[in-house]
């Protein structure tokens, strides 16, 4: 193969190739049991690093990784209610290591069902980690 041919970068890419640090499993689960309307509650999220690179988290807003957490109404009226954006510490997260981030405290005034979508995010650079391959996780929460 020539250096720069087709094949060997294919190969270079399913071998050697090392996608930086976006690449984490991310593990949460809001109240089984659902909520009534104004009820407050707050969720874990665990956080392993499946990647080769330690992740750089940052509490710093632009300094770093964080965690993002989307909010979407599905029933009555779907819409996009918005994200917020945690941390736990600023630490680098070493490869296999986890952690676990607490959110703020959420309080739904509208019965409903709702989606929780949790990501990580460069702030560095603005990338989600879903962008750069990385799989994000959703639940779902009943609000009575």
């Amino acid at each position: 193969d020539e250096p720069h041919s087709a094949s060997r970068f294919r190969d270079w890419v399913a071998t050697d190739y090392i996608a930086y640090y976006y690449e984490a499993e991310i593990e949460f689960a809001p109240p089984e049991r659902g909520v009534d309307v104004g009820e407050a509650f707050t969720m874990r999220v665990r956080v392993i690093n499946r990647s080769t690179q330690p992740i750089p988290l940052h509490c710093e807003a632009g300094a770093g990784v964080r965690l993002s957490m989307r909010l979407r109404a599905v029933t009555p009226n779907p819409h996009n209610l918005g994200e917020r954006r945690f941390c736990a510490t600023n630490m680098s997260l070493a490869a296999g290591e986890q952690t676990e981030i607490e959110t703020d405290t959420y309080l739904i005034q509208t019965p409903g069902t709702y989606q929780f979508t949790a990501d990580l995010v460069d702030e560095n650079r603005e990338h989600f980690f879903a962008d750069m391959g990385s799989v994000i996780t959703s639940r779902t929460l009943v609000v009575r």
